[in-house]
């Protein structure tokens, strides 16, 4: 009988969890979930672990030791929810994700990913604030799709609504400030590839104090250019692969517009696209590199997000 592509070992109680997983580390084989984790190894067969039990089994000395020499022949854990008393099992998103990983192309191995998504939101008064349509679907879909062919990837995530799973590390942002703010407290050295998907306001409103009135017959909102987030990137991450998008209302325009922030930021591509694709699932786009050459997709976010990184790599 041949093993599954990738195992999932996981015990009905949390006595079998530890008793397994114990046995898995020892070589011993006398159950079917043990000969699994057995020819699977001796096959060079990715094998994942799911552990759940209570925490004081999983915080056994000899227990982390099993698991310490299960990882140094190669198999790997999901480490669990600590939760009261209880080390839980993930989400099943999670574990499938992982799975997914584990047994796909893994051309993004080692490969260190900083993704920049969603809308900025820019305060006018101490109660409203200016945005845009941006859902950040893009970014999230390039995230997992990177994290699914191997990368360690990383999410700046601005003030969208959409659900990022928490395999993928994420940090916050709202406003161009707090971009900024991560900018300049972050390491760059560390990231082989850099992609600028957020909508990004292109102007700062002069904030009033407090609340402004209602009732009126007029406003008048005074705003300043904002800094380009783009230019910044590269001056910090100059050996890096930056990604830049730039999205146009009339598709007659999108090329020349693409190349000029290509060009004028010494990308190595810029994705272009329509402004239609905000909050949408489904997207055309343009990819264009140094050369001014250009590939042309069609269809939903997630699959797009594999044609980018395919050009990426």
């Amino acid at each position: 009988m041949q093993p599954a592509p990738c195992s999932q070992i996981t015990g009905t109680s949390a006595t079998d969890a530890a008793n397994t997983l114990s046995k898995i580390a020892h070589g011993i084989d006398d159950t079917t979930v043990t000969t699994f984790a057995t020819t699977a190894l001796g096959s060079g067969i990715p094998i994942l672990i799911v552990p759940a039990m209570h925490i004081s089994m999983y915080y056994n000395p000899i227990i982390q030791k099993n698991i310490e020499n299960c990882k140094k022949t190669g198999i790997k854990f999901i480490t669990p929810i600590i939760k009261k008393n209880k080390a839980r099992m993930v989400e099943i998103e999670e574990i499938t994700s992982n799975v997914i990983r584990e047994t796909g192309k893994n051309d993004f191995t080692e490969k260190n990913v900083l993704i920049i998504g969603g809308p900025t939101s820019e305060p006018i008064d101490e109660a409203r604030i200016i945005t845009n349509k941006s859902s950040g679907k893009t970014a999230i879909n390039l995230s997992k799709t990177a994290f699914f062919r191997g990368a360690n990837v990383e999410l700046w995530y601005g003030r969208g609504l959409e659900h990022v799973p928490d395999y993928i590390e994420k940090t916050s942002f709202a406003s161009i400030k707090e971009i900024i703010k991560l900018l300049e407290t972050t390491n760059f050295k560390r990231y082989d590839i850099i992609i600028l998907c957020a909508a990004i306001s292109d102007y700062i409103p002069k904030k009033q104090s407090g609340k402004i009135s209602s009732g009126k017959d007029k406003l008048i909102i005074e705003a300043k250019s904002a800094p380009k987030i783009i230019s910044t990137l590269r001056q910090k991450a100059p050996k890096a692969k930056i990604i830049g998008f730039k999205a146009e209302e009339k598709k007659e325009s999108l090329k020349k517009k693409s190349l000029e922030l290509l060009n004028k930021n010494k990308l190595d591509f810029v994705i272009g696209n329509t402004i239609k694709a905000f909050s949408s699932d489904e997207n055309e786009i343009w990819i264009f590199d140094k050369k001014g050459k250009s590939v042309h997709k069609k269809g939903n976010k997630e699959k797009l997000a594999d044609y980018i990184l395919d050009s990426v790599k």
